[in-house]
C-alpha cells in the first residue's frame, strides 16, 4: 500500500472501480482524486540536487557578446578575402579556357583566328540577319564575335542568336566578379519582341585584342582604318595564329568591355560592328577611345624607361569594368598560360600588338616596355 494512503481511501476506491453508479461519485471523487494523486510520483523525488547554481550576470553577459562582435570583425574581411580569390581563380580558369580555345580552332581551320576577317566576314554586309536566327551554337552573333565560334559547342550555347547572346554574356561566360549591366544601346537594337533589353545583359566579361584580328592593307568591307590605330601593323598581315608573335609573350584575351563614354558602357547592337565590337578591345597599353583602361596617375609622359611609376593604380571606373580583383585584372596569351596583372604590369605596349608593328609615339608613352620607343619596330 502507498505510503500516506489510508484504509479507508483504498476501499473507497476501489467501491468506485466496481461500482460506478452516479448517486455514489460525488461523495467518493475526492478518495479517488486521492489515490490518482498519491500514485503519481512528486517532482521533488527526481530534483537534480544541485538547483542553486546563479545564472549569468550582465557583465558576463556584454563580455560574451564583445567576444563574439570581435571574432566576427576579424573573421569577415578574411572571408571576403577568400570570396574574392575564389572568384579570381575562377575567372582565370575562364581566361584558360579561351586560350585552348584559340589554339585548338586555329588547328582545325588552317592557322586562322576566329574575328570579323574570317568567321564573322558575312555580317560585314551589316544586312539581312536578325536577332531570332538559328544557325548553330559556333555562328558569330556579330562580326567580331569570337567566343561563339571557338567556344559555342564546348560551353554548349544556344543556336538561336539572342539565347547564344544571353548565354555568352548572362549566363555561361562571365567573371563572378562581374556583376554590372549595360546602361543602354547603341547602333541598333536587340529589341523587347525577342524578351531581351540591353539593360538585362550583364557587361562583356572578355575581349580579345583586335589588333591580332585585322587585316593589312584594311579590307574596305571592314571599313577600320588603321589610323585608328596609332601604331602601324606589319605590312601583308593577317589573322594567322602563326602571325601574331611569340605565343607567350602576346596576350590574345583581357578582362574588360568597349563602349564607355562618361561614365556608361552601352551595348552595341548592330551584327557589323567597328574597331571591336562589344567583344574586342585594343588593350590597356593602346589609346582607343571607348575601352574601359584609364589610370590614376595616367601615364602623358615617359618617366625614365617606365611609362607609368609602379605605384598607379586603376580608376574607380576601370576597377568596375576591367580591373575587377582587388585593382588586378585577368588575362591569356596564345601559348594557353593565363595570369593575373596590376596595372602597372598590364601596360607593356608588346603584349598587344603582333611582332614588326610600328611604334607610335602616343603608344611608347604609355608603355613600361623598356625598348618601347616612337618608330621602334616591335619584336
Amino acid at each position: 500500500m502507498h505510503e500516506g494512503l489510508s484504509a479507508e481511501s483504498c476501499g473507497v476506491a476501489v467501491g468506485l472501480i466496481f461500482n460506478p453508479s452516479v448517486a455514489v461519485w460525488p461523495a467518493r471523487a475526492a478518495a479517488f482524486r486521492e489515490v490518482i494523486l498519491l500514485r503519481a510520483p512528486m517532482k521533488s523525488e527526481y530534483a537534480h540536487p544541485n538547483t542553486d547554481r546563479p545564472a549569468f550576470t550582465l557583465v558576463e553577459l556584454l563580455v560574451v557578446i564583445a567576444i563574439i562582435a570581435l571574432l566576427i570583425g576579424i573573421l569577415l574581411p578574411a572571408l571576403g578575402l577568400a570570396r574574392e580569390a575564389a572568384r579570381t581563380a575562377a575567372c582565370l580558369s575562364n581566361v584558360r579556357q579561351t586560350g585552348v580555345a584559340v589554339n585548338t580552332y586555329a588547328t582545325e581551320n588552317r592557322d586562322w583566328l576566329a574575328g570579323p576577317n574570317t568567321s564573322g566576314w558575312r555580317y560585314q554586309t551589316g544586312s539581312g540577319h536578325t536577332w531570332t536566327d538559328v544557325h548553330s551554337p559556333t555562328e558569330p552573333t556579330f562580326s567580331h564575335d569570337w567566343i561563339s565560334p571557338t567556344m559555342g559547342d564546348t560551353l554548349a550555347l544556344s543556336p538561336r542568336r539572342n539565347e547564344r547572346l544571353a548565354d555568352i554574356f548572362q549566363n555561361k561566360f562571365y567573371c563572378p566578379s562581374n556583376g554590372e549591366t549595360y546602361d543602354g544601346e547603341a547602333l541598333g537594337s536587340i529589341g523587347s519582341p525577342y524578351g531581351m533589353s540591353a539593360e538585362s545583359l550583364r557587361v562583356s566579361s572578355y575581349s580579345s585584342i583586335l589588333q591580332f584580328h585585322l587585316n593589312t592593307p584594311s579590307q574596305p568591307w571592314l571599313n577600320i582604318s588603321l589610323t585608328d590605330l596609332s601604331s602601324t601593323l606589319p605590312s601583308g598581315y593577317s589573322p594567322r595564329l602563326s602571325n601574331v608573335g611569340p605565343p607567350s609573350e602576346k596576350v590574345y584575351v583581357v578582362e574588360g568591355a568597349r563602349y564607355l563614354g562618361g561614365e556608361r558602357l552601352t551595348f552595341n547592337s548592330a551584327f557589323r560592328q567597328l574597331r571591336g565590337g562589344n567583344t574586342m578591345l585594343s588593350g590597356p597599353s593602346v589609346r582607343h577611345g571607348g575601352d574601359p583602361y584609364q589610370y590614376d596617375p595616367e601615364p602623358n609622359v615617359r618617366q625614365g624607361l617606365l611609362g607609368i611609376p609602379d605605384t598607379a593604380v586603376a580608376t574607380p571606373l576601370s576597377r568596375k569594368y576591367a580591373f575587377r580583383h582587388g585593382g588586378r585584372m585577368n588575362m591569356v596569351f596564345f601559348d594557353g598560360h593565363a595570369s593575373t596583372h596590376t596595372p602597372y604590369e598590364s601596360i607593356r605596349i608588346s603584349y598587344y600588338y603582333p611582332s614588326g608593328t610600328i611604334l607610335s609615339g602616343a603608344d611608347a608613352n604609355r608603355s613600361v616596355d623598356a625598348e618601347a620607343q616612337a618608330g621602334q619596330i616591335i619584336r
